[in-house]
């Protein structure tokens, strides 16, 4: 079997998983796109991908507030943040948190740039989460989203169901769960 064995469909696309453990620092998934296009690559983020990523979550600030520089450091450090890249170009990411106390998978901040929306890239991000999760033993993924954001819908449509609104700093926010076993 070679490298890139082990096709998986996801929605309308697909995806090649690299024969490794999600967990290990080769963990890659490539998903092929429209005709003539490269295609993208979903890894874990690296040390020199944290510019793009903080590039990307300012210019989406309204959606995620201002993302935490040192905090994203450390999350890459870590290694719970996963990148959507093409052409070394960061087109989306994913941080998240397996916490010690329980066996739940906390999502962070997700995002994708507006020109790639709709396109399974953040399908992708959240599943490579989920097959993490999965691989450690993890029982559900929990999320919270401001309830105005459109990010909600996608929440919906990925399986997650709404199980509380709570008042945030700002605004109010939805409570996401996703259970994985």
């Amino acid at each position: 079997m070679g490298r890139d064995s082990g096709l998986i469909r996801l929605g309308a696309i697909s995806a090649v998983f690299a024969n490794q453990s999600a967990t290990s620092s080769g963990f890659g998934k490539v998903i092929p796109m429209a005709k003539g296009t490269e295609r993208i690559r979903i890894r874990k983020a690296k040390a020199q991908d944290l510019d793009r990523i903080k590039t990307l979550a300012a210019r989406n600030s309204n959606a995620l507030g201002f993302v935490l520089r040192p905090a994203l450091q450390l999350a890459i450090s870590e290694g719970r943040v996963f990148v959507a890249e093409r052409a070394n170009t960061i087109l989306g990411f994913q941080e998240y948190y397996h916490r010690k106390r329980d066996r739940q998978t906390t999502l962070y901040h997700k995002c994708v740039a507006a020109d790639f929306r709709g396109q399974g890239i953040g399908k992708a991000l959240v599943d490579a989460v989920v097959a993490e999760a999965q691989n450690m033993g993890r029982t559900h993924l929990l999320l919270k989203c401001p309830e105005e954001l459109p990010a909600n819908e996608f929440h919906r449509r990925y399986g997650f169901k709404l199980v509380a609104r709570e008042n945030g700093r700002r605004r109010r926010l939805n409570v996401w769960r996703l259970d994985l076993v």
